[in-house]
């Protein structure tokens, strides 16, 4: 299974590493975001040159959803403003989406980004997603 990071929007403002079923890419990608995906690139010139041309999967209606807040680290690697979750990823000479390179990894910890150490086996349920925001910290009034 490849290694891709979804970044989280929130107080938390993390990455996660986690591997993704490369059988159906398209279902996981969609449950990480949580509905239809987009794909963005980052600025020309804006992010490390290692980073360049990696992909970010983000819900397609992100910016019309009142429960997503900004993500600022997916903002900052693409250099504008993206709302709710982003799973980023490459892409082979087929368009195919393939995992992240060692290098992306070394580039993402250059960059002072949050890249959390947990890994994540994302399957077909919803429980690796559920998990993952469950992790988050929660707010003193939840119960």
């Amino acid at each position: 299974m490849d290694q891709h990071i979804l970044f989280l929007p929130g107080p938390a403002n993390l990455g996660i590493k986690l591997q993704l079923d490369t059988e159906n890419t398209l279902k996981g990608l969609q449950t990480l975001v949580d509905g239809l995906v987009d794909c963005v690139r980052p600025q020309e010139g804006w992010t490390h040159p290692q980073l360049a041309t990696v992909d970010l999967w983000i819900n397609d209606d992100g910016g019309f959803r009142e429960d997503f807040e900004l993500n600022l680290e997916a903002s900052f690697l693409v250099g504008y403003g993206i709302i709710g979750p982003a799973v980023v990823a490459r892409s082979n000479k087929d368009g195919a989406t393939i995992g992240l390179t060692a290098e992306d990894f070394a580039a993402f910890t250059e960059m002072g980004m949050n890249i959390m150490a947990i890994e994540i086996v994302h399957s077909d349920s919803d429980s690796a997603l559920m998990a993952i925001y469950r992790d988050q910290p929660c707010d003193s009034n939840d119960s």
